[in-house]
């Protein structure tokens, strides 16, 4: 028999914004403190059909709260682009981007296992994606002159009005399973935006 729910927990995210890009960033960003923790995993799902194709799902640290601050993300674009990690190596400038090669069992348009990693004392993250949540591939590492204070999941809809990005599965190494209860929203910029249990 098919099952009547969802084998993992699922967090939505319903956001309308601008990017997470450039020198600052317009997004929802709900989040913990990332002391102690090592790294965060999810399942990334967004449209890929009648949607903006820069929208993003994304799992993110970050050197505090502010718009402009540095960053780190793994994102999931919506439609027809490639996990791929960003990031924002100083406060105020422009966001850099590497898109993960493609993968066996891994479509462009197939939702994404993506895995945040901070090294120790929160210098330095890592980006790596996978098709199946087992074996990851690196994407792209970088090093920042202060720690990383915050931790959790972004999603920002690139213009194109209010969307719903789904997170499934949002695993710490230290803490286990997050839910909705357990993190701060944050709005950067101009954004408007909650996240609740999903789908």
């Amino acid at each position: 028999e098919e099952p009547t729910r969802e084998p993992t927990a699922i967090l939505a995210a319903d956001v309308d914004s601008g990017d997470l890009w450039g020198d600052s960033d317009e997004a929802l960003f709900a989040h913990i403190t990332a002391q102690e923790v090592s790294a965060l995993t999810a399942l990334l799902s967004v449209p890929s059909s009648h949607v903006e194709p820069w929208a993003k799902a994304c799992l993110a640290a970050r050197q505090g709260l502010a718009a402009d601050a540095p960053y780190l993300a793994i994102c999931r674009p919506a439609d027809g682009h490639p996990l791929s990690v960003q990031f924002r190596p100083t406060a105020g400038a422009n966001s850099k981007g590497l898109e993960l090669e493609p993968l066996p069992g891994l479509d462009i348009e197939a939702p994404a296992f993506a895995r945040l990693e901070l090294g120790p004392d929160a210098l330095c993250a890592r980006g790596l994606g996978s098709p199946d949540g087992v074996v990851w591939t690196l994407i792209a590492e970088q090093c920042f002159a202060a720690p990383l204070t915050h931790l959790g999941i972004t999603a920002s809809s690139h213009d194109a009005g209010p969307l719903r990005l789904l997170f499934a599965d949002l695993q710490t190494t230290f803490r286990g399973p997050l839910v909705a209860e357990d993190l701060t929203v944050t709005l950067l910029g101009a954004a408007v935006g909650d996240i609740a249990p999903g789908p």
